[in-house]
């Protein structure tokens, strides 16, 4: 399984784990909605650039994608935790 398959097998367990525990409010469920279609579009952009490319700097992810996490830590740690360790991933695939 590649990287980028297990990144969002890792992304679509943890948003099951927390809808299937009605532990996510309308507000949390779009946040996390808007984060997995950006993770999403940021594998796929990769995907389609030279393996030696390097992002631009409009395509940094991990700054959002750690605040998201942050927003998520109070109440969601588990998900949040998820969300720096996906961003870790992205980071080490030079996304």
């Amino acid at each position: 399984m590649s990287e980028s398959a297990k990144l969002l097998e890792d992304l679509d367990a943890v948003h099951a784990d927390l809808e299937g525990a009605g532990r996510l409010d309308a507000a949390a469920r779009e946040k996390l909605r808007l984060v997995a279609r950006d993770i999403r579009r940021a594998l796929e952009r990769a995907s389609d650039r030279e393996p030696a490319a390097k992002p631009a700097a409009e395509e940094d992810h991990q700054p959002w994608l750690r605040e998201a996490a942050l927003q998520f830590e109070a109440e969601h740690p588990d998900a949040a935790a998820a969300l720096h360790r996906i961003a870790d991933a992205l980071a080490g695939l030079g996304i």
